[in-house]
């Protein structure tokens, strides 16, 4: 009688529950709690469970989206742990520029130090050779006056 009702289309909410119950009770019957669920969303008609348990297109559909939701997930997963690891490089790669760095202006620093110490011999250089010039003239003038 009730599937009289389901199939005339006056079935409401209590007699979807009836119906669920009635599967539920049936000991021969291969459906389960994945089973229950499709029925429950419209996607498995209930005359089907009574026989093999045949799905339809909307339970085909329900499946496909979840079956995509998976595979969806598992990709965005790939892509996620992929820049992980990544970004894992970058901040090593990032470490090492940085440690370049530091050195280089440790080695201006000393290039730095090392010019103006050169700057400073060529001063002194060039007071020594005007020292030098100074006491050649010296030297020449004073041979020149003995």
């Amino acid at each position: 009688m009730i599937l009289q009702y389901y199939q005339k289309g006056l079935g409401t909410l209590h007699i979807l529950s009836l119906q669920i119950n009635k599967i539920k009770s049936n000991k021969s019957s291969s459906c389960n709690m994945v089973l229950e669920i499709f029925i429950m969303w419209g996607c498995v008609d209930l005359k089907d469970c009574f026989s093999a348990g045949d799905l339809s297109n909307i339970a085909s559909t329900y499946i496909g989206i979840i079956i995509g939701a998976l595979i969806g997930g598992f990709i965005s997963w790939l892509i996620y742990n992929r820049q992980e690891k990544t970004a894992v490089i970058q901040k090593e790669i990032q470490g090492h520029i940085l440690h370049l760095e530091e050195k280089h202006e440790i080695s201006l620093e000393k290039h730095e130090n090392i010019l103006e110490k050169i700057q400073i011999v060529e001063q002194n250089h060039e007071e020594m050779l005007k020292n030098i010039f100074m006491l050649d003239k010296k030297i020449s003038s004073f041979l020149e006056n003995k």
